[in-house]
């Protein structure tokens, strides 16, 4: 999650409850694992260290979902190779990109506070990396997030 803003562990907990069982168990192991990452861009002191976690996420298959404040969703989803066009997956969006859809009226999100946001979508397996089973969840995840009323 890439916002402008702090967000608490308390809301991250409340946010990962709430999508555990959309989620489910995904390699058989028995346990529901839910991995949120955040960045808060407002903080200045940490603008070079925030910006290299970015790019590690960014080039980790393990990482699916990003949501992104408008500033940062708006050039992730202008770049060719990150991000994947969300009718692909079933999901509609508005935007000419084709890759972010509008998540911050969702009740979901509402649970990390009030962010102008967007989600976008990195399915690895279209460059030979990552794991269908994550990228099922992972749209999983996201329809449940824009369904979330």
């Amino acid at each position: 999650i890439i916002l402008n803003g702090e967000i608490s562990n308390t809301q991250i907990d409340e946010f990962k409850e709430l999508l555990y069982e959309t989620v489910g168990d995904v390699n058989g192991d028995g346990k529901i694992a839910i991995n949120v990452q955040t960045i808060n861009v407002a903080d200045e002191q940490s603008f070079a260290d925030n910006h290299s976690r970015l790019q590690l996420y960014l080039a980790l298959p393990e990482y699916t979902i990003f949501i992104m404040d408008e500033q940062y969703s708006e050039t992730y989803s202008k770049k060719e190779d990150f991000f994947d066009r969300l009718e692909t997956y079933g999901i509609e969006t508005s935007d000419p990109s084709g890759k972010r859809v509008y998540i911050g009226d969702s009740a979901i999100m509402k649970t990390i506070g009030d962010y102008d946001c967007y989600a976008l979508l990195a399915d690895w397996t279209t460059s030979g990396k990552g794991d269908k089973e994550w990228t099922a969840a992972a749209v999983r995840v996201l329809k449940a997030i824009i369904d979330a009323k």
